[in-house]
């Protein structure tokens, strides 16, 4: 019903509460005059299509969307007003035969990060249309890293042998440069954790990134292969092969271990100087023991063998007074010999100390010398 106030009247209203019954008022649209946004394009991440998509449509002139007059073809497209590009199908036919009065897109992107607008323009001459402001954030970057295996050297340094971005988009030129690396510890490993700082993104599209200098790899730490070498100290004869080595090795400063010995011999028992010592048994137990290989078992060093002096005793024949003082040598015995070494004394000549007669008179003996085997160990 439609009803009126005021003394104007209006052709086929009749005045009065209960007004005149027209039955169903439709309101329809104008001629297509312009095109809109009726979904706007929604924020992204770098690399991400925009959510939601755009949609578009074909309005008149006060705001209702219309088909009115719309022709079969008219390809509507979608540009950004600021720096960037707009990736995917950007043109779509919002014509009767198209997408009729609609251009509903999908899989759009932006190449570079920053606030952002689209304009739609249609292709015949109606309104174009400005969206709303949306934003591109940088992109979330990871990398990975290669590293070169090491032989232990007790510091957990590592050499990078090369950087890769990972997350790309759009084929994006990135380089990773520079950083360091560090095992997880010290120690010897296969398939070690190795993490890198510090490293650098560079590239004409790296500011659409963001990135935290980090990355992650693995490598190996082998065995460092030891040295053990010895030194004898010199001995003075005791009658068998017995060394007293002091072991050394090549360890990294600051590791823990010791090293031992089951056996050291000098070649044989002797005198003599610049002798061999073999040392066997070698082994190594400790803190950082796993980090090595022992390199030999055995080692040789050398030490000198020096003689062990001897005092002999001799017993003599009493004698009547002849006014001399020659002695007779009835016996000869050492004192010093060690074991059952075979040396015995033999010859020499006594006197008495006076030729005068006395009861338990001092004999002395010269020229004894060293018979036997073992003679040349001692010295007399």
């Amino acid at each position: 019903k439609m009803t009126y106030s005021g003394s104007a009247g209006i052709v086929g209203v009749v005045s009065g509460v209960e007004g005149t019954n027209f039955g169903t008022l439709s309101t329809v649209p104008g001629a297509v005059a312009k095109v809109a946004f009726t979904t706007q394009p929604g924020s992204a991440v770098y690399g991400s299509d925009l959510n939601p998509q755009p949609v578009v449509k074909t309005q008149d002139q006060f705001g209702n969307n219309s088909t009115s007059g719309l022709g079969a073809n008219n390809i509507v497209t979608l540009a950004l007003i600021v720096a960037g590009a707009l990736q995917g199908t950007a043109s779509i036919n919002i014509g009767t035969s198209g997408g009729n009065g609609t251009a509903t897109f999908g899989g759009l992107t932006v190449d570079e990060v920053g606030e952002k607008q689209l304009t739609a323009v249609p292709q015949q001459g109606y309104g174009s249309a400005t969206s709303s402001p949306f934003s591109i954030t940088q992109k979330p970057l990871t990398a990975t890293i290669t590293v070169g295996d090491k032989v232990y050297d007790g510091v957990v340094d590592a050499t990078i042998t090369s950087r890769t971005p990972v997350g790309a988009v759009f084929a994006d030129v990135l380089t990773l440069s520079d950083g360091t690396a560090a095992f997880f510890d010290k120690n010897v490993g296969a398939g070690k954790i190795v993490s890198a700082t510090g490293l650098v993104l560079s590239g004409v599209k790296a500011g659409n990134y963001s990135y935290d200098g980090t990355a992650v790899g693995s490598a190996n730490i082998t065995a460092k292969t030891l040295t053990v070498s010895a030194t004898s100290a010199n001995k003075i004869y005791d009658g068998n092969t017995t060394a007293d080595v002091t072991l050394s090795d090549d360890r990294v400063d600051g590791d823990i271990f010791t090293v031992s010995n089951a056996s050291a011999t000098f070649s044989d028992k002797n005198v003599g100087v610049v002798k061999t010592v073999t040392v066997n048994g070698i082994s190594i137990m400790g803190a950082d023991a796993g980090n090595y290989i022992l390199g030999n078992t055995t080692t040789v060093t050398t030490a000198d063998i020096t003689s062990v002096n001897l005092t002999a005793t001799i017993t003599a024949n009493n004698k009547v007074y002849d006014a001399t003082t020659i002695a007779t040598i009835t016996g000869r015995a050492l004192i010093g010999v060690i074991g059952a070494d075979d040396v015995t004394a033999v010859g020499g000549a006594a006197t008495f100390n006076t030729k005068n007669v006395g009861v338990g008179k001092t004999v002395s003996a010269t020229g004894i010398t060293l018979l036997g085997v073992d003679a040349g160990n001692y010295i007399y």
